[in-house]
């Protein structure tokens, strides 16, 4: 486990370990206040382990447990302290989009033709794949946009393949985002027309014998992208 996994997956161990520590707290009457001593020296000796990890130095935990119903902090350590949100953002990211778009709400991908299709099913134009974000759009799902598109009575097309990603700017960075985050899955550059979740993953496997080339490998296969 390297530093650098061991700093992204804290706040997640670390909520983990409250969730468990809660759990594991005796029942007690209605009316009753539960202890939290024995979960805040838990936790705090859990901190103190950690920073004596050498694969954990220079990482910094800030917590802060807040009862809304009493109004008052249950927990708090290095609760001023600034830090990079990372993916507790996504919480607030879901929350926001239940409550604008709703939960029925379903991301679109259009398909628009730029000519006329003859009767015997040819389009003497071009094609238009339009993007609206969808974060899920895989390959799979160009697939069936292909058959529904045949299903059209479309069997050819004479004319370009045209992507329209205008639903986004041109901000393909987050402001703020970590350089060193940039060759990750995870950290894919923005698009309103990202399929694979914008990333690819390259596999490399060993020639039979001593001296043989390696076998590189892209998934999902694509020109973009040369290995060399």
């Amino acid at each position: 486990m390297n530093h650098l996994f061991v700093r992204r997956m804290l706040p997640w161990l670390l909520m983990l370990l409250l969730v468990l520590q809660v759990a594991a707290v005796p029942a007690f009457a209605k009316g009753e206040t539960t202890p939290v001593s024995s979960l805040s020296a838990n936790v705090e000796k859990y901190l103190r382990d950690l920073q004596k990890n050498q694969e954990s130095m220079g990482l910094y935990a800030g917590i802060s447990v807040y009862d809304l119903t009493d109004k008052k902090y249950v927990y708090a350590h290095n609760e001023k302290k600034n830090y990079i949100p990372a993916s507790n953002m996504k919480l607030f990211t879901t929350i926001s989009a239940l409550d604008r778009l709703g939960p029925g709400y379903q991301w679109k991908t259009e398909v628009y033709i730029d000519g006329k299709v003859n009767p015997g099913g040819i389009l003497q134009g071009n094609l238009l794949l339009k993007g609206y974000g969808d974060p899920s759009l895989s390959p799979e799902d160009l697939q069936e946009l292909a058959k529904a598109i045949k299903a059209q009575g479309i069997k050819q097309v004479n004319g370009d393949l045209l992507l329209d990603e205008s639903y986004f700017d041109d901000t393909r960075l987050g402001t703020s985002w970590m350089w060193d985050d940039e060759p990750y899955g995870y950290s894919a550059q923005l698009s309103a027309l990202a399929v694979h979740k914008n990333f690819a993953t390259v596999t490399t496997k060993p020639g039979l014998k001593i001296g043989d080339t390696a076998k590189l490998t892209i998934e999902p296969a694509n020109t973009t992208l040369t290995l060399t």
